[in-house]
């Protein structure tokens, strides 16, 4: 969501965005396309959600514990979430009542959680684009789970396994190369974005980039060229010198 002030009205108001998750798509209403979407008041008072008590029945996972569950026998319900997103949150007392009933009626599939702002390899394995991002995990496999964001539904997710259509196979941990392909690739659309929707600011930045390493190899020229050799004496000065 996107929070604005009103320009007709001296109250806030609430955009909802629900178009396609690409780069051009959010620039778009970001500039102008909030302003024809449908608006709602902003909250006077914002009700915090309840925080679960007592020990929680999800476990927290991170790198090594999403290794240990791909090779494993056990099914696992696994969320993968941001600590600032709000749907997140809203899941939260849900997703602690799911885990509870599996502890009492179905101890042998396990509930996970992870923190994908903090451990970040893990995440990329199972395509997680957005926040939260709920799969079910068994025997190296996994299913992503598109259906109502309730108990009974997913319970009924987690008993039916992975063995079903979407099913993908999970891929190996990314290499370095891996990792150094993605950087690159990030860091093109973000060249591409600003050059569509930036063009002076990404001049600013490619000249500037370009003044700044020209300073630098001077620098480093100048630090690190041996001092000039002196010229010789020429040979008909030495001999008039010795006569």
């Amino acid at each position: 969501q996107r929070r604005v002030h009103g320009v007709a009205e001296s109250e806030k108001y609430v955009v909802s965005y629900s178009g396609s998750r690409t780069v051009d798509a959010f620039a778009k209403f970001i500039e102008t396309g909030y302003k024809s979407a449908t608006k709602s008041k902003y909250p006077e008072k914002v009700v915090p959600l309840p925080t679960p008590s007592g020990p929680s029945n999800v476990v927290e996972w991170g790198e090594a514990e999403i290794e240990e569950a791909i090779n494993s026998e056990k099914r696992w319900l696994v969320e993968f979430y941001a600590p600032w997103c709000g749907h997140c949150k809203q899941l939260t007392p849900i997703y602690e009542d799911t885990a509870k009933t599996m502890k009492d009626q179905h101890p042998e599939i396990g509930v996970a959680k992870v923190d994908a702002t903090v451990h970040t390899v893990g995440p990329k394995r199972f395509n997680v684009k957005g926040f939260p991002t709920i799969v079910l995990i068994e025997k190296g496999s996994y299913l992503l789970y598109e259906g109502p964001r309730k108990v009974e539904d997913f319970v009924k997710f987690a008993q039916e396994g992975v063995d079903k259509e979407g099913k993908v196979e999970i891929p190996g941990k990314p290499s370095m190369f891996d990792e150094i392909i993605e950087v690159l690739h990030d860091l093109g659309n973000d060249i591409i974005m600003l050059w569509t929707h930036r063009k002076l600011l990404f001049l600013m930045i490619y000249m500037g980039g370009i003044a700044t390493g020209a300073i630098l190899v001077e620098v480093l020229a100048r630090l690190f060229s041996s001092p000039p050799k002196p010229k010789p004496k020429p040979a008909a000065a030495e001999k008039k010198k010795d006569n």
